[in-house]
């Protein structure tokens, strides 16, 4: 076989390219009529979240198990029977477990009860979360009507509370939200 000819079967085996797969929509917060967050799902999952100090953290987490780089901090998930715990540098920040999100120390930061209500560590109900057709409205319960947030592109009650938690690092809930969407497989 001529080397043309090779090429040309080589083509011709190669046939139609698969089918991109469908790429889920990113998932906003908006706080004020302004982006504080956003989670694009996939593989790797890209989020970028605003902090309090100006600026956003911007992670790519790859996985399950989750790995991902913020800078020169690594960061890892680990499953076990009490949770999902989050390390910075292989040192414990945080952990998820039964809807509830807590520091580095197993000192409570948010709890997300059924039917949306989210409480703070104490246990006092900061926020309702609620599903409006493929958005998650929160209102808050103690603040300015302007801290309402609303999340896009989900009706997961526990994924829009982690992200929007202002309890939370914004790294963490960058994190968090990851692995959420990893464990629901998107």
């Amino acid at each position: 076989m001529t080397f043309f000819a090779a090429l040309a079967h080589a083509a011709a085996c190669q046939g139609d390219p698969a089918p991109a797969a469908a790429s889920r929509p990113a998932i906003e917060v908006f706080v004020g009529g302004k982006t504080v967050a956003k989670v694009t799902p996939g593989h790797p999952c890209r989020a970028s979240i605003n902090s309090r100090q100006g600026g956003a953290v911007e992670i790519l987490a790859g996985g399950p198990p989750l790995l991902a780089t913020v800078g020169d901090v690594r960061w890892t998930a680990e499953s076990a029977s009490n949770g999902t715990t989050f390390k910075k540098n292989d040192e414990e920040v945080a952990r998820i477990h039964a809807n509830q999100l807590f520091d580095g120390q197993g000192i409570p930061l948010i709890k997300v009860i059924d039917g949306g209500t989210i409480a703070n560590g104490p246990g006092r109900v900061v926020r309702k979360a609620t599903a409006v057709g493929g958005r998650v409205e929160i209102t808050t319960m103690i603040k300015q009507p302007a801290d309402d947030a609303v999340v896009t592109n989900t009706d997961d009650l526990v994924l829009a509370a982690m992200l929007s938690a202002p309890e939370a690092d914004p790294t963490i809930r960058g994190l968090v939200a990851c692995h959420l969407l990893q464990a629901a497989g998107t």
